[in-house]
Parts: structure tokens; C-alpha cells; sequence
């Protein structure tokens, strides 16, 4: 069975597949997906000051019972960050992050294996991402500043580990600093990844 696309609304894509549509988008250095079995991410902030919750999955009980819960939910990637990045946030130090990180690692174990759940860690430390990798099978690491050195990063190639970049002008960020309006952010963004 080849599956097409349909859309109420007469457009050009119509009755097309999937791959040819692909191919008829034009590219631009951007990578599409139209993955037909989407994969859901789930995130959990172990920090007592998250944005997102408030701090629902700071104490070692509640991540946990979290992050078994959001894989039963249906999530197939779990994004847990130990160091909050909000506007005005402290940054703790490396060995708090790890200790954050590997309180609810080490119970999970067993469930990440069986439900072949991909982990995602969220740091710009690499010290702690280095720690992380000794103990736990992480397949991304999503670093939000650009930072990491060649020893660092070689050691995420060897464990054939993905990168997400993200980009902040600062960690934490400062509502005051902000990307110059009168040039292309990705005039930014190619700057910051050639540094």
C-alpha cells in the first residue's frame, strides 16, 4: 500500500507520496522529516526552578515516577536536563548536575533497556556529559551552548551519540541580550557554529 497526501484544500502536494514531496521541497541546508511513525520526546527537568513545571520532578521519587510515566505515556525519547536554564538561573556546579542526572538514571535502568527508550541529556558540561557516558547508555546530547572541547567531542562520536544544538546567547539567558534584528539570524547562528 503507498500512502499519499490528502488535503482538503487543492494544493500542489496533493496525491503525491511522501518521498516525492520530499524531493520537491527545496532544501536550503534544512533537513526534513515526514517520518510516518512519529516518536514522542519527553522531558523532564530536574531543576527546583523549571519554567515548564516548577520544579514537579526535582525530588528523586517524583523524577522517577515521572519518567516512567511519560514512557508509558507513549514517549520513545526522554530528555532529562539537570541545570536550568531559564531566564536568571543559577548554574550549579558539575558534580550537582551529575548527581542530579544519575538519581534517576540508576533506577530506570532495567525499563530504558526493555522499552528501548532513547535517552537524551540536556548539558553544555562536559565534564558531566563525560560521567554520564561512563555509566548510562545516552544516545543525544542536546547542548545549547558551544562549548565542548575536541576531547569531549570525540568521546560522544565514539559512543555514536547525536548532537541537538540549540543556540542561546547566553546560559542562562538574558532577555536584555538578544540576536541583532537588522541581519538574518542564521548570519548568527553560522557564526556561533564556526567558533
Amino acid at each position: 500500500m503507498e500512502c499519499r497526501y490528502s488535503c482538503p484544500i487543492n494544493n500542489f502536494y496533493n496525491n503525491k507520496t511522501f518521498a516525492e514531496i520530499a524531493h520537491l521541497i527545496e532544501n536550503q541546508g534544512v533537513i526534513r522529516s515526514l517520518v510516518l511513525n512519529p516518536q514522542f520526546v519527553g522531558i523532564l527537568n530536574i531543576t527546583p526552578d523549571s519554567f515548564s513545571d516548577g520544579g514537579l520532578s526535582f525530588h528523586k521519587e517524583d523524577a522517577v515516577r515521572n519518567f516512567v510515566r511519560l514512557i508509558n505515556e507513549g514517549a520513545t525519547i526522554i530528555e532529562l536536563g539537570s541545570q536550568s536554564t531559564r531566564p536568571s538561573a543559577l548554574i550549579i556546579n558539575e558534580d550537582e548536575e551529575y548527581a542530579r542526572l544519575d538519581n534517576v538514571l540508576e533506577e530506570p535502568k532495567e525499563v530504558i533497556k526493555e522499552k528501548e527508550v532513547i535517552v537524551s541529556i540536556d548539558s553544555f558540561t562536559p565534564e558531566v556529559i563525560k560521567r554520564v557516558f561512563k555509566k548510562y547508555p545516552i544516545s543525544c546530547i542536546n547542548l545549547v551552548k558551544n562549548n565542548l572541547d575536541d576531547y569531549t567531542l570525540r568521546l560522544i562520536a565514539d559512543y555514536n551519540c547525536k548532537i541537538i544544538t540549540m543556540h542561546s546567547l547566553t546560559v542562562p539567558p538574558q532577555k536584555q541580550k538578544c540576536l541583532d534584528f537588522d541581519k538574518s539570524p542564521l548570519t548568527s547562528l553560522n557564526i556561533w557554529t564556526e567558533q
